[in-house]
């Protein structure tokens, strides 16, 4: 009799996140368009390096900004540094930070950039799609979770009983902006419901 052995197949992704600038006024050089473009180029070049399937990105795409036009530029400027990962086929899974959310019109800008190949898995809560989601690659469960639709350190949490509660693969990983413990000065973290957090 033969048996064979089926071997794990070997693959990687990388998570990354606050690539924005210093601030709007930072007269750092590498601080260009609410973005400090030298870490961002170099985290995408990173990517492509390690031959990264996915790309999880935890929010703080940008510095953001309540003016409209000036946040869609710098989503614009993020865009376009980061285009070289979809064109090689690397799956960009970002979730908004708080810099992203600061802007009114925040979820509209955001789903003008992330649509048609750009889009993200158009699966999370109803109040929330392209935005929350989850993906599956190879042995893998992703789930992106926004923390700002409903207010900072808030979790969808019937949408997160649903999608843990199917059968899944073998390693998850969810990931938003919002830290789970407290640190420093930020108030905005999943120490305020812990219940939910854990």
């Amino acid at each position: 009799a033969l048996s064979s052995c089926v071997f794990a197949q070997k693959w990687c992704f990388v998570v990354a996140g606050d690539g924005r600038s210093n601030g709007l006024d930072s007269k750092r050089p590498e601080d260009k368009d609410g973005i400090n473009a030298l870490i961002t180029a170099e985290m995408r070049d990173a990517v492509l390096s390690e031959k990264a399937e996915a790309l999880l990105w935890t929010g703080d795409l940008v510095y953001g900004s309540k003016d409209e036009a000036q946040f869609r530029s710098q989503m614009a400027r993020w865009m376009e540094i980061m285009k070289p990962l979809w064109d090689a086929g690397v799956q960009v899974l970002p979730v908004r930070g708080n810099h992203e959310a600061t802007c009114p019109q925040s979820v509209a800008v955001w789903n003008e950039f992330f649509q048609g190949k750009y889009a993200l898995p158009q699966n999370g809560p109803w109040n929330a799609k392209n935005l929350s989601f989850f993906a599956v690659r190879h042995n893998a469960l992703f789930v992106g979770v926004d923390q700002f639709i409903t207010g900072p350190g808030t979790l969808p949490m019937p949408w997160l009983y649903g999608v843990l509660g199917q059968k899944r693969p073998m390693h998850v990983f969810t990931y938003g902006h919002e830290m789970a413990f407290m640190a420093g000065g930020h108030k905005d973290n999943l120490d305020r419901f812990p219940v939910d957090r854990d």
